[in-house]
């Protein structure tokens, strides 16, 4: 699988080395936490052991998301920044 990664990698000239690994953290972070789904529900599909190997593991992420969606909130009632 990281070969045929390796092959897009240079086709499409991605700087960025492509591996499996890479690619279920991008799923993990774009798609599962930045549209709101549960961390408890990702733990379950990324097949953790424990929910706290998740939170171990998206820690950082979870903080950049947690920033983004108090700034929304602040600008859907109007509070400045």
């Amino acid at each position: 699988m990281n070969a045929y990664l390796k092959e897009i990698q240079d086709i499409a000239k991605i700087q960025k080395y492509l591996t499996t690994h890479l690619a279920r953290k991008t799923f993990a972070t774009t798609i599962i936490l930045a549209n709101g789904v549960n961390i408890e529900v990702l733990s379950r599909l990324l097949g953790h052991s424990s929910i706290q190997v998740t939170l171990d593991s998206y820690a950082t992420v979870m903080d950049d998301l947690m920033l983004i969606n108090v700034r929304m909130i602040r600008e859907k009632i109007g509070i400045e920044s």
